[in-house]
């Protein structure tokens, strides 16, 4: 008798393991990785929240993947928030915006700080978010660390996937920081690149300079769709 419980027990066990998307086996390795600081399996199990996120079991699953990368982001190990950080660009999602935005404010990082910043803006190119635009602009035109001003610059250049209204308001930012940043001559020398380059992929046009890209859009901007070239009439 006492034999045939336990393995009832067993069963009842394996059957409930069974039950458990892999979503949801991730999400709970997670939490008791955290909770026990056992860093390197949570960077492990982080890693497969960008796919699971992708091909979620449900959306209520998707929502609790995203918020578990964006609290391990905040997490003390460096190498815990870099993986979520990691994770959070790899969903692809505009609402990871909310959690890495955080860790763009800083112009004047100290060395760890930098460290997750450069994580915060590979993440942020891939996640074209409204509440990401102001920190990367902040950065790209005021930022103490050109690599990170550089980096942020590429970010903004992500949001040529962003819905169009969102991405009208990024090129106009682009451009008046461009324009800002061009009177600088040796912030300039640095950042002229990827300028230009943030450019061309939100306005989508494969211009030459500031100006140019002024002139194209101020015309661009007041047409209905402004990322699409008007096509040539007939015969010209």
């Amino acid at each position: 008798m006492r034999r045939a419980l336990c393995l009832l027990g067993i069963c009842a066990w394996v059957t409930a393991q069974d039950l458990r998307t892999p979503g949801e086996e991730v999400l709970a390795g997670i939490k008791q990785a955290l909770r026990e600081a056992r860093s390197e399996e949570a960077v492990k199990l982080l890693g497969e929240v960008g796919g699971l996120y992708r091909y979620p079991a449900s959306p209520e699953e998707a929502k609790a993947l995203l918020q578990a990368a964006g609290d391990a982001a905040r997490a003390r190990d460096p190498a815990v928030a870099k993986a979520a950080l990691r994770a959070l660009g790899e969903t692809r999602s505009p609402d990871a915006g909310q959690h890495i935005e955080p860790l763009l404010r800083q112009l004047k990082p100290t060395p760890q700080q930098r460290e997750l910043a450069l994580a915060a803006l590979w993440a942020a190119a891939r996640t074209p978010s409204s509440v990401l635009v102001q920190p990367l602009v902040a950065q790209a035109r005021k930022g103490y660390d050109l690599t990170l001003a550089e980096e942020a610059f590429k970010a903004l250049g992500g949001f040529h996937a962003a819905p169009p209204d969102l991405r009208a308001r990024v090129a106009d930012q682009l451009l008046t920081t461009a324009l800002l940043v061009s009177r600088k001559s040796q912030r300039w020398r640095r950042l002229r690149a990827p300028a230009l380059m943030a450019l061309q992929q939100v306005i989508g046009r494969p211009l030459n300079n500031v100006r140019q890209f002024t002139e194209w859009w101020a015309v661009a901007r007041n047409r209905a769709d402004p990322f699409t070239t008007p096509s040539s009439p007939a015969g010209k």
